[in-house]
C-alpha cells in the first residue's frame, strides 16, 4: 500500500496548489471588477465644468425697388429672386452658459470668400476653384468675461447684388460657364481654465448664397446645440495611471493563479505513458505486488531479464512467490520475483543514467 500512500500525498499537495492557484485567479477577477467600475467623487476633486452653446443663424433678404414684392420678399418665401436680391443681412446669435464662473476669453471673426467653380470631368464631377476673392467682413475681434455665460449676436451684410456682378462680369469678360457662390464664414473660439485645466471650442458657421442662378436658395451650416464637459487633468492622469498599474498587477496575479493550477494538476493533466502503465499495474495486480523503500540486495543472484509484466504474472503464479516492487528513478520502476540465487526482473520506464556513462 506504499504507492497509494505516496499518491494521497502527491494528490494532495497537488489539490492544494491548485487550490491556491484558483484563489490567485478569483483576486485578479476581483481586482480587476474593482478597477474599472466608476468611481464616485471624493470631497477633495473638483466637481466637472459642464458648457453649453447654443447657436442660431437667421437671414433678411432685401430685394431692390420692384412692383412685384416691394422691399424684401414675403416671410414665407424659402427660395428667392436673383436679379431682385440688393443684400443678405445675415444675424448670428452665440450664447454660452457655464455650470460655474470662470474667466473666458473669446475671439470672432468673419470673412465673405467670393469663388468661381467649374465640374471638372474625369474628376468624378468634383467642383474646382476657378477663380476667388476673399474679404475680411469682421476683423478678428477678442474679449475676456468673468461669470457663467457670455452672449455674441453679429449682424453681417453681404453684398448679393455686388457679388453678383462681379461673377457675371468674370464670365462675360473670359467666356467661361462657371459656377459663382459667395461664401460667409463665421469663426467664434472661446477657451479658459476650470480647476487648472484649460479647455478651447470652435465653431464655426456658414452661409452658401449662389450666384448664377435666377432663383436661388440659401444654404446654412451651424451647430445649433451643444454640450460638453471639462475633467480635471490630474483626475484623468491619476486614473490612468491606476488603471494601467492595475492591469499589469491583475495580469501578474492571474499568470501565477493559472500556472499554479496547471502546476497542481500537471499528474492529473499530463500523465506519460510510464505513469499511466504504472497506474494500471498497481490497480489490477496490487494484491500481488510487495513494495519496498529500498533497493533489494541482488549481489551473487543470477538476474532473469523479463520482457514483460505479463511474464512476471505468469512467473508468480507458477512460483507461489510475490512479485517485489522498488522505484529506482521517478520515470523507472523495477519489478522482481526472488527464488533462491535467481531473480527475474522486469523493468518499467527508462533505467536511470550511470554518472560514469
Amino acid at each position: 500500500m506504499a504507492l497509494e500512500i505516496n499518491q494521497r500525498k502527491l494528490s494532495g499537495r497537488s489539490i492544494g496548489i491548485s487550490l491556491i492557484g484558483l484563489i490567485f485567479i478569483g483576486a485578479a477577477g476581483y481586482l480587476l471588477y474593482l478597477t474599472f467600475q466608476p468611481r464616485e467623487s471624493s470631497e477633495s476633486q473638483a466637481p466637472a465644468y459642464d458648457y453649453t452653446i447654443v447657436q442660431q443663424v437667421s437671414n433678411k433678404i432685401s430685394y431692390m425697388d420692384n412692383s412685384f414684392y416691394g422691399h424684401s420678399p414675403a416671410i414665407v418665401n424659402n427660395a428667392y429672386v436673383a436679379n431682385l436680391t440688393d443684400v443678405i443681412d445675415t444675424t448670428i446669435h452665440y450664447g454660452y452658459s457655464g455650470s460655474e464662473d470662470t474667466d473666458l476669453t473669446y475671439t470672432y471673426n468673419a470673412k465673405i470668400q467670393v469663388r468661381g467653380t467649374y465640374a471638372m470631368k474625369g474628376d468624378g464631377e468634383k467642383l474646382s476653384n476657378v477663380w476667388q476673392k476673399e474679404y475680411t467682413i469682421v476683423s478678428p475681434v477678442t474679449k475676456t468675461v468673468t461669470g457663467k455665460k457670455l452672449a455674441v449676436d453679429k449682424t453681417i451684410q453681404i453684398p448679393y447684388a455686388e457679388y453678383k456682378a462681379m461673377i457675371d462680369q468674370y464670365k462675360t469678360t473670359l467666356a467661361v460657364p462657371i459656377n459663382g457662390e459667395a461664401v460667409l464664414t463665421f469663426t467664434l473660439n472661446v477657451s479658459g481654465k476650470v480647476n487648472g485645466t484649460r479647455f478651447s471650442d470652435k465653431k464655426v458657421s456658414t452661409v452658401t448664397v449662389p450666384l448664377d442662378v435666377q432663383i436661388y436658395k440659401l444654404t446654412v451650416k451651424y451647430d445649433k446645440n451643444t454640450t460638453k464637459q471639462v475633467l480635471d487633468n490630474r483626475t484623468i492622469a491619476e486614473k490612468d495611471l491606476i488603471e494601467r498599474n492595475m492591469t499589469i498587477i491583475i495580469s501578474v496575479i492571474g499568470v501565477i493563479g493559472l500556472a499554479l493550477v496547471i502546476y497542481g494538476f500537471r499528474k492529473k493533466i499530463f500523465k506519460s505513458p510510464y505513469r499511466r502503465e504504472l497506474e494500471r499495474i498497481y490497480r489490477y495486480y496490487d494484491g500481488i505486488i510487495i513494495k519496498t523503500s529500498k533497493q533489494p540486495d541482488l549481489s551473487n543472484k543470477n538476474v532473469v531479464q523479463v520482457q514483460s509484466f505479463d511474464d512476471m504474472v505468469n512467473l508468480e503464479e507458477e512460483l507461489k512467490t510475490p512479485i517485489v516492487s522498488s522505484t529506482t528513478s521517478d520515470e523507472a520502476t523495477k519489478f522482481m520475483i526472488i527464488k533462491s540465487d535467481v531473480v527475474y526482473v522486469y523493468l518499467l520506464g527508462e533505467p536511470p543514467v550511470d554518472p560514469k556513462d
